[in-house]
């Protein structure tokens, strides 16, 4: 994108890495766990914008209102390349629901005036902010036992399956079995298909 052709890079630790990982890193704790990252941006975040900070922890659901708090020590006129630079690695995907309402009654929007740069960062006219799906953030899936029981009604399905296992090649159905321990999802093909 325009927005990136004219950027060059002299720290990238300073520049992507670090406002990068208060984005993207263990918000929520698994017991005594010293990986879990609690900044003084999050706790500004938790109190500030409460549902988002939560939609954020809980879902992977990142809205752009949130950012200026989360790089509140990145200059400002660094944030659209941040922005662009984390949609263009798959780090973030921006959500295309124009105007669709959410249960909480918050609404989603992407604007796409810049390859997935939107909204407030570009001074674009919009009353809603941006929402972007963090991949590394999504909830963790159901258990096998959970997938095993889901089929209880009539369902339409569609699965894409990966494997490494030659055998499975010749094989005219894959079995539920087979796609919970043979199947995987390849990197970056999920951020790619939203």
């Amino acid at each position: 994108s325009m927005l990136l052709k004219m950027v060059v890079v002299l720290d990238p630790i300073s520049f992507l890495v670090k406002p990068v990982t208060t984005v993207i890193c263990k918000h929520i704790p698994t017991g005594n766990d010293p990986t879990q990252h609690h900044t003084k941006e999050h706790r500004d975040c938790a109190k500030k914008m409460q549902l988002e900070w939560v939609d954020l922890i809980s879902k992977g659901q990142l809205g752009e209102k949130l950012l200026p708090i989360l790089w509140q020590n990145v200059p400002p006129e660094h944030h659209p390349q941040l922005l662009a630079l984390m949609i263009k690695f798959g780090l973030i995907v921006p959500l295309q629901n124009f105007g669709s309402v959410e249960g909480d009654g918050r609404k989603m929007s992407h604007g796409g005036h810049v390859k997935g740069v939107t909204n407030s960062f570009l001074g674009t006219d919009s009353a809603d902010s941006a929402i972007y799906l963090v991949p590394a953030l999504l909830p963790d899936p159901p258990s096998p036992e959970h997938l095993r029981n889901w089929t209880t009604g009539p369902v339409s399905s569609c699965y894409f399956f990966f494997t490494t296992n030659a055998n499975l090649k010749s094989h005219a159905k894959i079995t539920l079995d087979d796609l919970i321990n043979f199947g995987f999802l390849p990197n970056g093909l999920f951020s790619r298909i939203l």
